[in-house]
């Protein structure tokens, strides 16, 4: 991690407000990567994921103070069960009452995690030091950027 990620979250420690709008920028394009990800195929007519991270992005917001990690791992895993909780609303909304077959369901957190840990795989180095997982973390969110910048079919595609 740079001495300035460092500086970033040391404001965020202590609720500097635009530092804490600031690091969501930095991560909403992942959130909305992992959102797009998840989103299983029924649901993308009935909400769209970019809805959904912003909807993340808000609630981080609003319970920050909640926020206890010290280290950008732990924001990132904090946004994403955010994340994993506004999905699985979404889709119970749309799901409705229905019965379910208990034996399929997967925890959303895991579900992102998983896709997480893929889009690290593709960018994962030889050499597993702290530094190299910080520029890992760093070329997954410039990644998510990039993909933002491309047209929906892209998207898709890719």
């Amino acid at each position: 991690m740079t001495e300035d990620r460092q500086a970033d979250l040391s404001a965020l420690r202590n609720g500097d407000a635009q530092a804490i709008q600031d690091a969501l920028a930095h991560y909403a394009p992942w959130l909305r990567l992992l959102a797009r990800h998840q989103v299983e195929t029924q649901f993308q007519r009935k909400f769209d994921p970019s809805d959904v991270a912003q909807q993340a992005m808000v609630e981080a917001l609003g319970s920050f103070e909640s926020f206890e990690g010290k280290t950008e791992a732990e924001l990132a895993a904090w946004l994403r069960k955010i994340l994993a909780h506004v999905l699985s609303h979404e889709v119970r909304r749309f799901r409705g009452t229905k019965k379910r077959d208990m034996n399929r369901e997967q925890s959303l957190d895991q579900q992102l995690e998983q896709t997480a840990t893929r889009f690290r795989s593709h960018l994962a180095a030889t050499d597993p030091s702290p530094s190299a997982h910080a520029v890992n973390r760093e070329l997954e969110f410039e990644l998510a950027k990039a993909l933002e910048h491309l047209p929906e079919d892209y998207r898709e595609v890719i």
